[in-house]
């Protein structure tokens, strides 16, 4: 089994779960690529939402300045660098949107990592199951076509609560 870390800076993950593994020791985790903290969530809801909207600005190329290395294997990357306003606030699907998305799974890996893309949901009101309504588009189809860039982009990762579906847009477009 293998476990994906999300890191920040400064993170002691690192310390624990690569530094101080013995030679020949096996490494069953490794983590994310270190970025400035995005997690606009501890702020006040005016301030958070303006935080999210600004998240789509960002220049990937400053978000992630190292290249892969032997335990920052992967890349993840919030919906809100794609999309202004993040799921919940996204209008609808555009090549621009597509073009940015591609950008940011192109760049990781030329850096080396493997490229997460989180989280894609697709429910309405009736199907929330107590997920997390900000990463969530409002109905699948608002999401498939999310889904089908990632999956045109090529991200290694696509994170959903809607995993049944998404395969089958992986499926689908082989």
């Amino acid at each position: 089994m293998m476990v994906l870390v999300e890191d920040k800076q400064d993170d002691i993950k690192q310390q624990f779960f690569y530094d101080q593994v013995p030679v020949g020791g096996k490494i069953r985790v490794f983590g994310t690529a270190t970025k400035f903290d995005e997690n606009p969530t501890h702020l006040p809801k005016e301030k958070k939402d303006e935080a999210i909207a600004l998240l789509s600005t960002v220049d990937v190329e400053k978000l992630v300045t190292h290249k892969a290395d032997n335990y920052r294997r992967w890349f993840g990357v919030n919906w809100a660098f794609i999309e202004k306003g993040g799921q919940s606030g996204a209008g609808d699907w555009s090549a621009s949107s597509e073009e940015r998305l591609k950008k940011f799974v192109d760049y990781g890996h030329r850096m080396g990592y493997l490229v997460g893309i989180y989280a894609l949901n697709g429910y309405s009101e009736a199907e929330n199951q107590g997920w997390d309504k900000d990463y969530n588009f409002g109905s699948k189809e608002r999401a498939m076509p999310r889904w089908q860039a990632a999956v045109r982009a090529r991200a290694d990762f696509i994170s959903t609560d809607q995993m049944e579906d998404v395969a089958a847009v992986i499926k689908k477009s082989r």
